[in-house]
């Protein structure tokens, strides 16, 4: 069905100040109904397990090539990338490790971000003077 935006147009500018309200409140409950159905579909895709998440997000992918490209053995990777990132999956920056050591002798190993760490090791020493610390960030 192919609707003609200048039909629409005249049709909009036709309604009375009513059917214009009416309207409105119908489109505004279509946009909440919509949101209500992503947020399930979010809430459902997170409760499966890893291997469900891949094994739903290749078959999208398959479904999403087969019908954008019309290839069903085309796989459409933004479609699964979507899936996953919607399912929790997410690239962290890299981790980096670095160890401290408290001049009583007791040591600590943190992981983090190169800044996130500096901003720790940072503050660490500036509390505890004699603190050593690895060479990680």
């Amino acid at each position: 069905m192919h609707i003609d935006i200048s039909d629409v147009a005249r049709v909009m500018a036709a309604l009375s100040p009513e059917e214009r309200a009416a309207l409105d409140l119908r489109v505004a409950k279509l946009h909440r109904d919509a949101a209500f159905l992503k947020e399930h579909a979010i809430a459902t895709l997170r409760a499966l397990s890893d291997d469900e998440v891949v094994v739903r997000a290749l078959n999208a992918g398959k479904s999403a090539g087969e019908v954008r490209h019309g290839d069903p053995t085309l796989i459409d990777i933004d479609e699964v990338l979507c899936v996953l990132r919607e399912a929790g999956f997410s690239r962290e920056g890299s981790k980096q490790k670095i160890e401290f050591i408290f001049p009583e002798g007791h040591h600590i190993e943190l992981y983090g971000s190169s800044e996130a760490l500096g901003c720790v090791r940072e503050h660490l020493c500036s509390a505890f003077p004699g603190m050593k610390y690895s060479k990680g960030a």
